[in-house]
């Protein structure tokens, strides 16, 4: 199942997300309806962890989001940006699968060369 399938099931505290200098980290995972881990409930036998990479230079952000549910372990790899335009422009287009804006940020879900191991 998709971090996001899973995500919005569950209820998000909204941050205000309607003027550029808002939060963008918060604002991007809500645009994509990726919960803030303290929200997530899991299942028995439910793992979830994220890793962030975060520079504060360079956009975009990084998160890696591996989940496993019972021997099924899946990963998605988040790109977060501050600037909507830049989320829309060529460098995220071919580097995205699903994207989600607010005028505050914008994340995507990164596409992948391949399965792998």
């Amino acid at each position: 199942m998709a971090l996001v399938g899973i995500a919005r099931g569950q209820s998000l505290p909204a941050p205000t997300c309607g003027h550029p200098d808002d939060d963008y980290l918060l604002c991007a995972l809500q645009a994509g309806g990726v919960q803030p881990l303290e929200n997530v409930t899991l299942a028995p036998g439910e793992r979830e962890l994220r890793f962030w990479i975060v520079s504060g230079l360079f956009e975009p952000d990084r998160v890696l989001v591996i989940h496993q549910r019972g021997d099924s372990v899946t990963g998605r790899l988040l790109l977060i940006w501050g600037d909507s335009e830049i989320a829309t422009g060529s460098f995220a287009k071919a580097r995205c699968a699903d994207r989600w804006s607010s005028p505050s940020g914008s994340l995507c879900i990164a596409r992948q060369k391949g399965l792998r191991d």
